[in-house]
């Protein structure tokens, strides 16, 4: 009878350990090219200026949530309101295109009220700019 040969456990293992380490690698140098990519883009100026302008889009959206008379209008049964102030949004538009709201009355400006209901809501828009008002 012949003895068993016996499997060296360590060879098998240096497969995998060299296929981890390829990965690994891989992985590094994935994450520095896309660092480098996403810094690169990061110093375009148009893209600051669209990340800006969606940092005060983001800004206009809470304080229109937040502003006064928007409770009002939630209590009075908007599931959502706003009380949006035009001018900011004109400001907002002007980011991209500087010629925006010309012909826009730069005289006072009045709120935009948006008060979301439900299909079979028996809310008109006087019952809203009333309740506004008030």
């Amino acid at each position: 009878m012949r003895p068993r040969r016996e499997r060296r456990s360590g060879r098998n293992n240096q497969g995998c350990l060299i296929a981890v380490l390829v990965f690994l690698g891989l992985a590094f140098l994935t994450m520095v090219g896309l660092g480098i990519g996403i810094y690169r883009l990061s110093q375009d100026p148009d893209v600051r200026k669209m990340v800006s302008a969606a940092g005060e889009g983001l800004s206009v959206y809470v304080d229109a949530r937040n502003a006064p008379g928007a409770e009002t209008l939630r209590e009075l049964g908007c599931q959502d309101a706003m009380v949006i102030d035009t001018a900011r949004l004109v400001e907002l538009a002007r980011t991209f295109e500087p010629d925006a709201g010309t012909g826009f009355d730069e005289g006072p400006v009045s709120p935009m009220l948006i008060c979301q209901v439900g299909w079979r809501s028996e809310l008109s828009c006087p019952d809203i700019v009333g309740a506004y008002v008030q």
